[in-house]
């Protein structure tokens, strides 16, 4: 089976890889680097940034005095760990024998696409072109200084006054990383900071960002970017009043949209977001066309797109596979990370009840759950070690939600999300004999919390 996958982000990569397994042959068509947005622009180059940001943070709340590089220096390394990464790719796909073109591809019809001025055939083909940073039509955007998360790499300066537009995942990371690194940074949000995260995470995020002097504006709608070549101040209507703030950057972080075009000329099915419409398997309405990642819209996250990636692979090969969304889990790099997987205590009560859920939380102002990095942290501040958060439900005493804010805590979130979705109660919580000390503490709570459900 020959199967052309258009782009080599992760679902790209992945579906590739799985095809290979299972003896198909892809072929895979890159106009860019091997990685994709994750590895050239986006999720690495987040929390590479985020991994110095947060050193820097723990060595001056210790009292001790950073020997900091400076931020060309920073982002130079970064520039270099990037084309590492790239080379590692490319040696990778050498060495798993795929054949590789590099070039624009254009779907010609269901089983051919033009690259480089020829024809390439196949038998299926996977769409997995991404996504792009998605801005709003407003005046002055194409100021200098007027960035989006796509610019942060090839940075050589640090802003000195910068505005974020957008608080979420990735506004909200790059308001805390530049920050941290020495930026007056101001965060400006339609609706919620963080809308996304159980209330108690997110009080505790937010709390916390303001101490560390970000200013947060919710309610607040960008009307213009103001300057002459380059960006001087942003206005915004915030709760109704109209605001003038200062900047020399302005970072817009108000979401993604889906690279579909390359789909509309064969007739696949577009959706109002710009999305790639498929069903379960990932195929779309098209036969013989698949799709995965970003291109088919949220959630626009790395092990999603792998996956999806995976199962289209499965379907052009012959078998049942269907994608499951529940229970993935999240996570953002802040000044420390903060992770989730299951329903917040919000969503739990809207779907089961108030009097039929128990929260158990461990908050700041106690020393947990301090483990690596944060035990010395403990001492000068219970608040600085995070916070954890479980929401159950009392009859069949079933995890619905697992909260986080610790610095190691976020890799117990997969394995928990896989136990949730076999039925796990806090009382199979309690009995895991954990690694000790760590910040997944979860075990513990369990342990120390159980009657209290």
């Amino acid at each position: 089976m020959r199967v052309i996958v258009i782009g080599a982000g992760p679902a790209g990569r992945f579906s590739a890889t799985a095809l290979k397994a299972m003896g198909g042959e892809p072929v895979v068509i890159e106009k860019d680097f091997l990685g994709g947005e994750c590895a050239n622009k986006r999720c690495i180059v987040e929390v590479s940034l985020a991994e110095y940001a947060v050193t820097l943070d723990v060595t001056e709340k210790m009292g001790l005095e950073p020997n900091a590089a400076s931020f060309r220096e920073v982002m130079g390394e970064l520039r270099s760990f990037r084309d590492m990464m790239r080379a590692f790719f490319d040696m990778q796909a050498k060495e798993s024998g795929m054949e590789e073109i590099r070039g624009e591809a254009k779907l010609i019809d269901p089983k051919t696409v033009e690259v480089n001025g020829e024809m390439v055939k196949g038998d299926a083909i996977i769409i997995a072109t991404g996504s792009r940073p998605l801005v709003p039509d407003i005046p002055g955007m194409d100021l200098d200084g007027v960035i989006t998360y796509h610019d942060i790499i090839e940075m050589t300066e640090l802003p000195e006054e910068l505005v974020v537009v957008g608080g979420g995942a990735v506004g909200a990371a790059y308001a805390c990383i530049l920050g941290q690194l020495g930026s007056k940074v101001t965060v400006l949000e339609r609706f919620k900071v963080l809308g996304g995260f159980d209330h108690d995470l997110r009080d505790y995020a937010i709390e916390q960002l303001k101490s560390r002097g970000i200013s947060i504006f919710e309610g607040a709608l960008v009307k213009e970017i103001k300057g002459g070549s380059r960006v001087e101040s942003l206005l915004a209507e915030v709760d109704g009043e109209e605001r003038e703030f200062s900047a020399d950057c302005v970072l817009f972080a108000t979401g993604l949209i889906p690279n579909s075009e390359i789909a509309k000329d064969i007739g696949v099915k577009i959706g109002e977001r710009n999305e790639i419409i498929v069903n379960e398997r990932m195929q779309t309405n098209v036969d013989g066309v698949y799709a995965a990642g970003d291109v088919i819209g949220p959630p626009f996250l790395t092990p999603v797109a792998r996956r999806e990636g995976w199962v289209a692979a499965s379907n052009i090969m012959g078998k049942d596979v269907r994608m499951d969304y529940s229970l993935i889990p999240h996570f953002v790099p802040l000044f420390m990370e903060f992770s989730s997987v299951g329903l917040t205590e919000e969503e739990a009560v809207a779907e089961y009840g108030r009097e039929n859920i128990a929260v158990l939380m461990m908050p700041p102002a106690v020393p947990y759950p301090s483990g690596c990095r944060s035990i010395w942290l403990a001492r000068l501040d219970p608040r600085l070690t995070g916070m954890m958060k479980l929401v159950l439900e009392r009859k069949s005493r079933k995890i619905l939600g697992a909260h986080m804010a610790s610095y190691t805590g976020k890799n117990a979130m997969h394995y928990l999300a896989a136990l949730m979705k076999r039925g796990f109660t806090i009382d199979e919580l309690a009995e895991i004999i954990e690694v000790y000390p760590d910040n997944d503490l979860f075990p513990v709570m369990a342990k120390m919390m159980l009657g209290m459900v």
